[in-house]
C-alpha cells in the first residue's frame, strides 16, 4: 500500500478498518471499476460483500441510527459523528480511500436520491489529509500534520445552504466552514468552503482560493460535471482534468496541479450522453436503488399509470437538450381538461397522502394547476424559482410539517431536495431525460416513520415511466469527434442556468390565457406494487424503445445501419451489459480502386438494452440533427417505397433463392419475422433490414434455423419410417376359415 494509503488509513475510524481489513492485501476492492459502468448490479462479489457485511453491521446500524433519520446527517446523541454512517455509507468511503491509495486522483460515486450522500462526504473530508513529513528510518509518520482546505462544489442555493448544514453537524468542532455564494463571501482560508460553480465563475471571487492549498475537491450533482463551467473550474484544480479545444482555461492548460475529485451523484449518467470520462477515472462505488429498497433503506413505491390520449407524439424535441420542448408541452398540457384529469386524478388517487408533491411544466402551468386544485377546495401551493430564497424555505418548511397536503413546483424542488415526508409524487410533465424522472420520483422515496409514511405512491400522468425508472451509470459517451463539428458539450436542463437571487424575487406573471384542449374520452388508470422490478422486470418490444429502425440481427444483437459503411452495433458481449459499438469508414490517403478500411469505438455500456438503444439514438441526433436523423426512422417515407431491383437481388441471395427459376414472380415468398411477403410487395426499408441482418450475423443464425428445421423433418421422416416398418412387420393374423364344431 503507498505511503498516501497509509497516512489515510492511520485516520479512519475503527468502523472502516475493520471494512478494509476485509480486503487487504492479495483482495482487491469489489467497488473499484475503469472507465466504464458498474459490474455490481450482476456480481456474485456485490451480493456476497453487500449481504455479508450487511448482516453483521446492520444489526449495529439499527442501534446507530435513529430509524426516522432517513439521510443519516444527524449522528447518535452523545456518540461521535462517524458511527452514524450506514454499512453502505462506510463501503463507499472505503472504495474512495482504497482508490486514492491506488493513485486514483479523479473518481466517482453513484447512489440513489435518499441514501445520504451528503453524509458519505461529509465523513471521507476529514480522512483526506497528507503528512508534512515521515521518518523514513522508522517507518512511521511524525505528528506534525498540515491541514489542507476542501472546497464543496454545488450548483443551488439550497444545496449549498444542506451541505453548510451538514458540514457544521458532522465535522470535528475545530473546524471551519464557509460559504461562497452570491452575497456571501468566504475568506478563502476556511478548512472547507461550500461554494456554487456559478458564484464561482464571477470575476475575482475564485481567485482568493489557493489551488496549492486545496486538498480535496467534492462535487454534488457530480453529473453536470460534463458542462464548460465545470470543466474550467475542475482543470484549474486538476490538470487531467481535459478541456475541449473551444473552451479556454481559468490559468492555464499547463499547470501541475492535481488535487484528489470525488464527484457524487444519483444519476452517473448524461441525457445528452455526453462522455463523463474527461472528468472522472473511475466510478469507484456504485448503489442500486433496488438492492436499497430491498435492504429496507429506502421507502417502498408503488406507481399508478394514467393512460389517456394526450398526444405527445406531436410535441417538438429541442435539439440541444434531447427533452421536450418548455414551450411546446405547455400547449399540449396546460389545457382545462388536462388540468381537470389531474385533480380528479388527485382526488380519486392520492387526497388521503399527507404531502402530495406535482411537477408541472413551465411557471404558468404551475400557477393555473394551482386555481385549479384550489378551486376545488385542496389547499395546494406552488413554489418557483422567482421566489426569495426566505419565501422557498418557509413554504418547504410548512410543507415539510404538514400545514398544507399539495405542493405544486416546476424544475425547483429536484436535485437535492429533502422533504421525507413526501409520500406522493405526482407526474404532470414529461420528460425525456431519464436522469430529471429519476430526480423527479426519488423525491418521495426517502423514509419517514415519524410522520406515518409507509410508502411513495408514484403517480404518472404523461407515460414517463415507460422509458424506465433507473438508470445505469458510465464514464463513456459521446466526444466532440463522434458529433462531427457540433459544440462536444450540450446543455442539459438546469445547467448553465443563471444562480437564484436571495432578495425577495418578482412575482408570477399574470397567467396567459391558454386555450381549450380536445376532448378526453377515454382514461384507463393501472395499478403497479413493483414499479422498481424488484421481483420480476418487465419486458418491451424493440419498437417501443426507440423510434428508428435497430434490426435484430440474432440474440442480443441490434444493428442500426447510417448507410456508407457506418453503423452502430449493440452486443451483450459481456453479459448482463449491453455494449453499443460505432463502426465508421476510415480512408487513407485515396487510391484509385482501393477499398476504404473501418475503424470501431465502444461509445459505451449499459446495464438495460433502452439504455444502450438511446445512446446510439442520441448518437444519431447528434451527428446528423433532428432532420437528417429521420431518414433512419421506422417510419421513415423511403422505408414503405418499393424495393429497388439491385436490393432485390441482393435479398434472393441471401434467402437463396434463384432469380431464373420456374417459380412465377408472384409466388416467390421472403420470410420476414413471422410474415412472408412476396418479393414483389417488399418495401425498400423490409429490403434493407434484411441486408442489414444478413451482414451481421442473421444468415449464419437463418442457415442455423434452417439446419435445425431440416434435421427436425428428416426425424419425423425417420419415425414415420420406422413406424411403417414395424407395422409391416406386425401384420395381424389372417381370419380362421375352419368351421365351428357344432353344440350338442
Amino acid at each position: 500500500m503507498s505511503l498516501y494509503g497509509r497516512t489515510l488509513l492511520q485516520r479512519l475510524p475503527r468502523s472502516t478498518l475493520f471494512t478494509l481489513s476485509r480486503y487487504s492485501h492479495s483482495q482487491c476492492p469489489p467497488r473499484i471499476f475503469h472507465n466504464g459502468p458498474v459490474r455490481s448490479s450482476a456480481s456474485s462479489l456485490r451480493r456476497k460483500f453487500s449481504v455479508s457485511f450487511a448482516s453483521q453491521a446492520k444489526v449495529e446500524a439499527a442501534e446507530e441510527i435513529p430509524k426516522d433519520d432517513e439521510d443519516a446527517t444527524q449522528p447518535v446523541e452523545g456518540a461521535p459523528a462517524s458511527f452514524s454512517l450506514r454499512p453502505y455509507q462506510r463501503e463507499a468511503i472505503t472504495a474512495c480511500i482504497e482508490a486514492l491509495s491506488a493513485g486514483v486522483k479523479r473518481m466517482g460515486v453513484s447512489s440513489p436520491t435518499g441514501s445520504g450522500k451528503t453524509t458519505m462526504f461529509m465523513h471521507l473530508i476529514p480522512q483526506v489529509i497528507e503528512p508534512d513529513s515521515e521518518d523514513t528510518s522508522s517507518g512511521t509518520y511524525l505528528s506534525r500534520w498540515k491541514r489542507k482546505q476542501t472546497l464543496v462544489l454545488v450548483n443551488g442555493i439550497e444545496l449549498a445552504q444542506q451541505a453548510y448544514n451538514a458540514a457544521k453537524r458532522l465535522l470535528p468542532e475545530d473546524w471551519t466552514v464557509e460559504i461562497e455564494q452570491g452575497k456571501k463571501h468566504a475568506s478563502g482560508t476556511a478548512d472547507v468552503t461550500i461554494a456554487t460553480y456559478q458564484t464561482l465563475m464571477r470575476e475575482g471571487r475564485l481567485t482568493k482560493f489557493d489551488a496549492d492549498r486545496c486538498g480535496l475537491i467534492i462535487v454534488d450533482e457530480a453529473h453536470h460535471s460534463a458542462s464548460h463551467s465545470y470543466l474550467r473550474l475542475l482543470h484549474h484544480f486538476n490538470r487531467d482534468v481535459k478541456l475541449p479545444d473551444a473552451v479556454d482555461p481559468i490559468e492555464s492548460r499547463d499547470h501541475e496541479r492535481t488535487v484528489p475529485i470525488v464527484g457524487f451523484t444519483a444519476t452517473f449518467s448524461r441525457n445528452d450522453h455526453m462522455a463523463l470520462s474527461d472528468v472522472y477515472q473511475q466510478i469507484v462505488y456504485h448503489r442500486e436503488v433496488q438492492l436499497m429498497l430491498e435492504e429496507g433503506w429506502l421507502c417502498p413505491a408503488k406507481l399508478t399509470t394514467i393512460e389517456a390520449d394526450l398526444s405527445l407524439g406531436d410535441v417538438e424535441v429541442n435539439p440541444k437538450s434531447g427533452d421536450f420542448s418548455t414551450t411546446a408541452l405547455a400547449r399540449h398540457l396546460d389545457t382545462p381538461e388536462v388540468r381537470d384529469l389531474v385533480l380528479r386524478t388527485y382526488l380519486h388517487k392520492a387526497e388521503s397522502r399527507r404531502s402530495t408533491l406535482i411537477f408541472c411544466t413551465n411557471l404558468a402551468h404551475v400557477d393555473h394547476l394551482k386555481q385549479t386544485f384550489r378551486n376545488a377546495g385542496v389547499d395546494a401551493r406552488s413554489v418557483s424559482s422567482l421566489l426569495a430564497t426566505g419565501q422557498r424555505a418557509e413554504l418547504i418548511r410548512g410543507f415539510s410539517d404538514g400545514e398544507f397536503p399539495v405542493l405544486i413546483n416546476c424544475e425547483v424542488l429536484t436535485e437535492g431536495t429533502d422533504i421525507p415526508q413526501i409520500d406522493c409524487v405526482i407526474l404532470a410533465r414529461p420528460t425525456k431525460s431519464r436522469n430529471l424522472l429519476i430526480q423527479m420520483i426519488g423525491r418521495g422515496l426517502r423514509q419517514s416513520p415519524a410522520s406515518g409514511k409507509s410508502d411513495c405512491h408514484i403517480i404518472d400522468l404523461v407515460d414517463n415511466v415507460s422509458q424506465g425508472i433507473t438508470a445505469s451509470p458510465t464514464l463513456l459517451g459521446l466526444s466532440q469527434e463522434d458529433v462531427a463539428g457540433k459544440p462536444r458539450i450540450q446543455k442539459e436542463d438546469g445547467e448553465e442556468k443563471a444562480e437564484d437571487s436571495e432578495e425577495d424575487g418578482p412575482q408570477l406573471p399574470a397567467p396567459e390565457v391558454i386555450p381549450s384542449g380536445r376532448k378526453i374520452n377515454k382514461v384507463t388508470m393501472v395499478d403497479l406494487d413493483d414499479p422498481f422490478g424488484i421481483k420480476e422486470p418487465g419486458f418491451r418490444p424493440l419498437a417501443q424503445l426507440s423510434e428508428n429502425a435497430w434490426v435484430t440481427c440474432r440474440y442480443g444483437v441490434f444493428v442500426l445501419d447510417l448507410f456508407n459503411a457506418e453503423y452502430l452495433k449493440i452486443e451483450q458481449v459481456n453479459p448482463p451489459l449491453y455494449e453499443i459499438r460505432l463502426t465508421q469508414p476510415m480512408i487513407p490517403n485515396w487510391v484509385p480502386n482501393s477499398i476504404p478500411y473501418q475503424q470501431s469505438k465502444v461509445l459505451g455500456e449499459d446495464m438495460t438494452l433502452s439504455d444502450a438503444l438511446a445512446r446510439g439514438d442520441a448518437y444519431v441526433v447528434k451527428k446528423y440533427g433532428l432532420m437528417g436523423g429521420r431518414r433512419y426512422q421506422r417510419v421513415a417515407k423511403w422505408r414503405f417505397m418499393p424495393a429497388h431491383e439491385k436490393a432485390l437481388e441482393r435479398v434472393w441471395k441471401i434467402k437463396g433463392l434463384d432469380k431464373n427459376d420456374s417459380i412465377h414472380p408472384s409466388e416467390r415468398k421472403v420470410k420476414i419475422g413471422f410474415k412472408e411477403i412476396p418479393l414483389g410487395q417488399l418495401t425498400a426499408g423490409q429490403a434493407s433490414a434484411v441486408v442489414t441482418a444478413a451482414k451481421h450475423g442473421a444468415s449464419t443464425r437463418f442457415k442455423q434455423q434452417q439446419n435445425k428445421a431440416n434435421s427436425a423433418v428428416k426425424r419425423a421422416r425417420a419415425i414415420a419410417d420406422k413406424d411403417a416398418a414395424l407395422a409391416a412387420r406386425n401384420l395381424p393374423l389372417p381370419p380362421s376359415t375352419k368351421s365351428d364344431p357344432p353344440r350338442d
